[in-house]
């Protein structure tokens, strides 16, 4: 072979060699892109699944069942009791936590705090007025007379809570 053909020969080496070098470290690349994008798949999947629960959370529902909403409301009593005290001209309702409120805390603002305190918990509850009988929706669920307590619902029924008892009377059944 003459000189000329061996640089031809040698550059066709080179030349396949790069081309060859060049597929292996394409392929080096394209695996490593492949593996990245199947982690960040599987993170952003991960992180969906945490954002539909914290979703969830951040969305109040009803009580599950009865037995949910009187585990609940038993709590919130043991941590909030309200306790009226007064002179006979001023009350004051101290709390589980011993916080002294101002004499304008009654029914109403204990109903409220017991609203909140749901809400927080991820559960719907409202407030509710029960009338000059101690009746809400024509069922007597205290004797005390124009009043505030709560409502929630569980398992399509609809039920009264007293914030100062923890009692719950069951009022009706959703349609």
């Amino acid at each position: 072979m003459k000189a000329k053909q061996w640089a031809l020969v040698g550059l066709a080496a080179a030349v396949a060699l790069a081309l060859v070098g060049g597929y292996l470290f394409k392929s080096v690349e394209v695996g490593s892109l492949q593996s990245t994008i199947a982690y960040q798949q599987e993170v952003l999947k991960r992180q969906a699944e945490v954002l539909l629960q914290l979703r969830r959370a951040a969305v109040p529902r009803n009580f599950e069942d009865y037995t949910a909403l009187k585990a609940w409301v038993d709590n919130w009593e043991s941590v909030n009791k309200p306790i009226a005290v007064g002179d006979g001209k001023r009350s004051f309702v101290l709390t589980g936590s011993s916080v002294v409120s101002s004499e304008y805390w009654d029914c109403d603002d204990v109903a409220d705090a017991m609203q909140r305190c749901a809400m927080t918990d991820g559960y719907m509850m409202s407030v509710v007025l029960v009338d000059r009988g101690g009746k809400v929706y024509g069922i007597r669920v205290s004797s005390i007379v124009n009043h505030a307590g709560c409502m929630a619902v569980a398992e399509g029924t609809y039920y009264y809570v007293e914030p100062f008892t923890g009692e719950i009377t069951k009022i009706t059944e959703r349609d």
